[in-house]
């Protein structure tokens, strides 16, 4: 259903900016259909991180060309430029259109413009969504994921701290 872009750079290139990530590999080659949210903050790490860009509508206009549809925001609102950004000839209206279209239409197949009585959803109460199964599945799904460390302050390898380092995979 939806994708995320991340604080990282590739090849120089912020991951919610980046068009060979977000649209040419995630949706043209995997066929990702679904829609794509930024990491919190990583809209707005395009400006003052990366210094990629510098104004709030040309990251916003280079997260929207690239592909991504929604912006998870800490402090500063990137999104909210959209507008200004479309003003200021950065965007087309059109761009626009087609940056939404999957985050509407994630909507719609959710039933959120459906009446309440007809949405499945609505039947569903946290004492199911949180049930013993549920929270058993979801730490095995965290048991079986691992994550790649960028060493941006040099605090790998731990040796100064563990002599040893255990991977377990599932």
């Amino acid at each position: 259903m939806f994708n995320q872009c991340f604080h990282t750079s590739i090849n120089g290139v912020p991951a919610c900016a980046n068009q060979q990530l977000l649209t040419n590999i995630t949706r043209n080659e995997w066929g990702f259909k679904g829609y794509i949210v930024s990491d919190a903050g990583a809209v707005s790490n395009i400006i003052s991180y990366h210094k990629y860009v510098k104004t709030p509508e040309e990251a916003a206009a280079a997260s929207i060309k690239a592909g991504c549809n929604l912006e998870l925001h800490l402090d500063d609102i990137i999104y909210d430029s959209t507008l200004s950004a479309m003003k200021a000839g950065l965007l087309t209206e059109k761009q626009i259109r087609d940056n939404v279209r999957p985050l509407m239409y994630t909507r719609m197949r959710l039933g959120e413009f459906d009446p309440e009585e007809m949405n499945p959803y609505n039947a569903v109460n946290m004492s199911y969504v949180q049930s013993v199964a549920h929270r058993e599945l979801a730490l095995q799904a965290a048991m079986k994921t691992f994550v790649l460390l960028k060493n941006d302050r040099d605090l790998l390898p731990l040796k100064q701290v563990y002599n040893k380092l255990a991977v377990s995979i599932m």
